[in-house]
Order: structure tokens, then sequence, then C-alpha cells
């Protein structure tokens, strides 16, 4: 009964571990030409296998009027709670992703279209997440639906990716936006905190 959990539990935890799970930090809104924004948070969560911890960045620029560039990092910690992760026990991910987001209609809904470098203990993948954002409650928030396609499948499970939906909301502090986020993967549960410069 054991092995056979087990061999049910190992596709989920290779799933689990393959992508960022990180909150979105900017909205659909298109930045005005040569405009930049920079946004920084902290966010973690838990699936029934392990907990994760990160730290992302994302900065974007305005090429033009409905057309930004949007570059961002996240490194993540996985372990067995957030006590081993803060102590160095687990594996650690860094993710390197950039690419366009347009603009498709009134500054409330937008794609953004990124390539994604990963390195998660060693191992180096390529994915691509197209990314759906759409404003809600006038720009104050943000309905998210991400699509992380793996380049390069992994074979024994034929995997290749995950949808992640998430919300994000701001709120204004000190002439800053505070940023406070909920997604998930439909195996965990993850919420971030962050704060658009």
């Amino acid at each position: 009964m054991i092995i056979k959990r087990m061999l049910f539990l190992l596709p989920i935890i290779l799933l689990s571990s393959c992508f960022a799970i990180q909150p979105e930090l900017i909205n659909a809104e298109s930045l005005h030409k040569g405009k930049h924004k920079t946004a920084l948070g902290v966010y973690g969560g838990f699936n029934e296998l392990n907990t994760s911890l990160g730290l992302s960045g994302v900065h974007s620029f305005g090429l033009s009027n409905k057309l930004n560039w949007t570059t961002n990092t996240e490194i993540i910690g996985n372990g067995r709670n957030f006590n081993s992760i803060l102590k160095g026990y687990g594996t650690t991910q860094v993710h390197f992703s950039t690419g366009p987001k347009v603009g498709l209609w009134r500054d409330c809904l937008a794609l953004r279209l990124p390539i994604t470098f990963s390195l998660i203990e060693g191992d180096r993948f390529l994915s691509t997440s197209p990314t759906l954002l759409l404003n809600t409650f006038q720009k104050k928030g943000l309905l998210f639906f991400r699509y992380n396609y793996l380049a390069h499948s992994n074979e024994t499970y034929n995997y290749r990716g995950d949808l992640t939906a998430g919300y994000t909301h701001k709120i204004n502090f000190y002439e800053k936006n505070l940023l406070f986020s909920l997604l998930t993967n439909g195996l965990g549960l993850y919420c971030g905190i962050g704060i658009a410069l």
C-alpha cells in the first residue's frame, strides 16, 4: 500500500517543484513609452508535500503605450517547513523571466508572454508562461491566469506544464502601493506581499 501511494505521489512531487509559483507584481495597465516600474515581493505557501518561501522582483519598461517589456527574477526555497528553509535545508530554485506585455483592452486586459530560464538544483529548464491579466475593482485588484509550459517534457510522466490562477490586491501606503496576493496551482495554496516602487 505504501509503495502504491509513493508511486502516486511521485509525479505530484515532480510537478509541484518545476515552476515558480510567484504572485504577479504588475497589473494589466500599460506604462507609457519610456516609463519604468519596479516591484519587490516575498511569498510563501504549501502543498501536501512541501513548503515554499521565495523572493521576487520585477521591472517593466514602456516600449509604447500598449507594449511593455517586463523582466522578473525569483529565488525560491522548498523544504519540509518554513523553519527548515530558513536554516538552508531543502532545494533551491532560481527563475529569470523576460518578455513582452501587450495591452489588449482599455488598460484592463493584458497578455504577458515571457520566456523563463530556470536553475533547479543544478538542472536547467526553459519554459514559457503566457499570463492573462485582468484588472478589477477600479484597477485596485488583478485577476491572473498563467500557464507554465515546459519546453522540454519530463518523458517519464509526459509532463508539459501547469495552470496557476491568482488574485493581487493593491493598497496605497505612503505614496507607494502595497500588494497582497493569493494564488494556487491546484496542488497548493500560496500568498505574498509586495511593494510597487
